[in-house]
């Protein structure tokens, strides 16, 4: 993701999404406390499912972005 981040809000968009990751690591603790297997499954298949229906489409890498190892 750093990568793809250019400019000076590269640092800020880099820990948002740190935290967004660890504030939904705390949201299926507390699913698994409250609701069990049930509610985790409803927490991590639901947006999995809305997901596609979101709109944004996947960009492919520029050539430019492609890295190739030696042989």
């Amino acid at each position: 993701m750093q990568s793809r981040i250019t400019g000076d809000a590269r640092a800020t968009v880099t820990s948002v999404a740190g935290l967004g990751s660890e504030v939904f690591s705390f949201a299926v603790y507390g699913a698994w406390v409250f609701g069990g297997v049930v509610a985790v499954a409803l927490l991590v298949l639901v947006p999995a499912l809305l997901l596609p229906l979101s709109g944004r489409s996947r960009s492919r890498p520029e050539a430019d972005d492609v890295v190739v190892s030696p042989p």
